[in-house]
């Protein structure tokens, strides 16, 4: 029997704990931002969604591809300076790109994300 309650108390307290592991993992990606990315040519109803979706978590800039139909490029400019800080092509099969800013200063930056087809771009700061 006391095998049985002492059992039952330790499930006990880790269902209690559960919720606070959870929370750990949100609290995690808390300081997630979504970059707004925009085209730069308007374009009629033929491509509703953008093809990417680019996220910025501390100095990682994160970005997801949704739907690239060719090779594409990504760069990055530093919009204080003019420098381009980043410049990477990628192919087409390509899923998700991190890319590590964290040599960069702070201040604003503008990512472009182009293709022989189509050209996006969104501003963010570090």
């Amino acid at each position: 029997m006391k095998n049985y309650l002492f059992i039952f108390i330790l499930f006990s307290m880790l269902f209690v704990q559960l919720p606070g592991f959870a929370n750990n993992e949100i609290d995690t990606y808390s300081t997630r931002k979504t970059v707004i990315i925009h085209d730069s040519v308007q374009h009629s109803a033929q491509r509703s969604l953008f093809p990417a979706q680019v996220f910025l978590l501390n100095h990682l800039l994160m970005v997801e591809s949704l739907d690239f139909e060719s090779d594409f490029k990504i760069t990055i400019t530093n919009m204080s300076t003019g420098e381009i800080v980043y410049e990477q092509s990628y192919n087409a099969n390509t899923k998700y790109t991190t890319i590590d800013l964290d040599i960069e200063g702070t201040g604003e930056y503008k990512i472009e994300l182009s293709s022989a087809n189509w050209q996006f771009y969104g501003n963010f700061n570090l």
